[in-house]
C-alpha cells in the first residue's frame, strides 16, 4: 500500500512539472489579448502604443484624426500638425496627422471658452469666453507667457498676416471703432469710426483689413479698409455671405445666396463665377494662392472638388464622404485636408499626396 502511494506521489509531480513547463514555455495568449486590445484601442484614438497598431480604412482614405472634442483648430506653421483646444476643459493638444498621435500641450482649464483666434505663426491667441455681459476677449503669448485682457469693449479681432499686430472692432455705444495696436493690444490707435452694424474683421494683407458688416434681417456687406483710414465697399447688400481669402490675400472667395460662389480680386477689380455648388466657408485655398478646395453636398454625403479660380469646371477628387464638415483646412505641408467634423466635433484626416 506505501508502495502504491508513493508510486501515485511521483507520478503526480510528474504530471504538476509537466503541466509547469507548458505553462511557462508556451506563447502567452493573454500578452496577444493585450496587444490587440491595444492596436484595437490605437484604431480610434489615435494611441498606437506598443501594439502593432493598423489605421482601419474608411472611404476615399478618410480617417479620424482624434476622437477629441476640439474648439478651433489650426495646422501649425510647417509639417503636417494640427494644434486645438478641448472642448471640455479647454485644454490644448497637438496632434500628429500621419500618426494620429496627440500630445498634451497645456493642461490650464479654461471654462467658458467659446473661440480661439490664432496668429498665423501660432505663437499668440486670443481666446473669447462667455461673459456676464456678452463676451471677454484674452490674450495669450506661448512663447513668453505674457497674458491679459483686452478691453470690455472689444467685440472681434485678428492678427495681421505677419503676426506683429493685431486689429480690434470695438463697440463704443452706437459707434464701432476699429484699432490697431501690438498683439497683446497695447499703444492700439484708431483708423476707423464708424456706425456699419455688427462688424466682423480679417486682416487679408499687410495694410488692408476686411469689414463685414450685418444688419438685423441677415443682409451683410464686405468693406476694404487701408491702413490709412481709405473705406471701399466690394460686396453689397446680400444674404448667405461667406468669404476666406487666399493666403496672400490677394482674392477673396465668396458665396451669397443670390450669386452663388465668387471669386473678387481687388488688385484687378475682377468677379468671377465659380462652378462648384457649395458655400465659400466649405472651401480652402492652397498656398499657391490659384486654386481651392471645396467640399460639396450630395444627398448627404461629402464630395471634395478641386478648382483652379477661372476655369470652367472642377474635378472630384473623393466622393460619397460620409461627414458633414462644420470647417476644413490644409496641412502646412499640403499632405492632408483636416476636416472638422460638424456632428461630433471631432477631426478626420484626408490623405491628398
Amino acid at each position: 500500500m506505501k508502495k502504491e502511494h508513493s508510486i501515485l506521489i511521483i507520478v503526480s509531480a510528474l504530471f504538476c512539472s509537466m503541466l509547469l513547463g507548458y505553462f511557462l514555455t508556451r506563447p502567452s495568449g493573454q500578452t496577444n489579448i493585450l496587444q490587440n486590445q491595444s492596436a484595437a484601442l490605437g484604431r480610434f484614438t489615435g494611441d498606437l502604443g506598443s501594439g502593432e497598431a493598423t489605421t482601419l480604412p474608411l472611404p476615399d482614405g478618410l480617417f479620424q484624426i482624434t476622437t477629441d472634442m476640439v474648439i478651433s483648430p489650426v495646422a501649425e506653421s510647417i509639417g503636417n500638425g494640427v494644434l486645438y483646444y478641448h472642448a471640455n476643459n479647454g485644454f490644448v493638444s497637438r496632434a500628429d496627422i500621419a500618426s494620429r498621435q496627440s500630445t498634451l500641450v497645456s493642461q490650464a482649464t479654461l471654462p467658458g471658452l467659446r473661440d480661439v483666434i490664432w496668429s498665423p505663426d501660432r505663437q499668440w491667441v486670443v481666446t473669447v469666453f462667455s461673459a456676464q455681459h456678452g463676451q471677454s476677449y484674452q490674450y495669450f503669448n506661448y512663447q513668453t507667457h505674457a497674458h491679459g485682457t483686452l478691453p470690455s469693449s472689444v467685440i472681434g479681432a485678428t492678427f495681421s498676416p505677419d503676426s506683429s499686430s493685431l486689429a480690434m472692432a470695438e463697440q463704443m455705444g452706437d459707434e464701432t471703432d476699429i484699432l490697431t495696436g501690438q498683439p497683446d493690444g497695447a499703444n492700439a490707435q484708431v483708423i476707423l469710426k464708424t456706425h456699419l452694424p455688427h462688424v466682423s474683421i480679417s486682416w487679408p494683407q499687410a495694410h488692408t483689413l476686411a469689414l463685414t458688416t450685418k444688419d438685423d434681417t441677415g443682409v451683410a456687406s464686405m468693406y476694404l479698409l487701408g491702413d490709412d483710414g481709405g473705406l471701399t465697399k466690394i460686396i453689397d447688400s446680400e444674404t448667405g455671405l461667406h468669404t476666406v481669402w487666399s493666403p496672400d490675400g490677394s482674392k477673396v472667395l465668396y458665396s451669397t445666396t443670390e450669386e452663388g460662389l465668387m471669386s473678387y480680386a481687388p488688385e484687378s477689380n475682377q468677379y468671377a463665377s465659380q462652378p462648384i455648388a457649395t458655400t465659400a466657408d466649405q472651401c480652402v485655398w492652397h498656398a499657391d494662392n490659384q486654386s481651392v478646395l471645396c467640399a460639396v453636398d450630395v444627398k448627404g454625403e461629402t464630395n471634395i472638388e478641386s478648382l483652379r479660380v477661372g476655369d470652367t469646371s472642377a474635378q472630384t477628387i473623393a466622393s460619397n464622404l460620409i461627414i458633414s464638415p462644420e470647417k476644413l483646412f490644409l496641412s502646412s505641408d499640403e499632405k492632408f485636408m483636416v476636416i472638422l467634423s460638424g456632428s461630433d466635433h471631432t477631426l478626420y484626416g484626408l490623405k491628398l499626396q
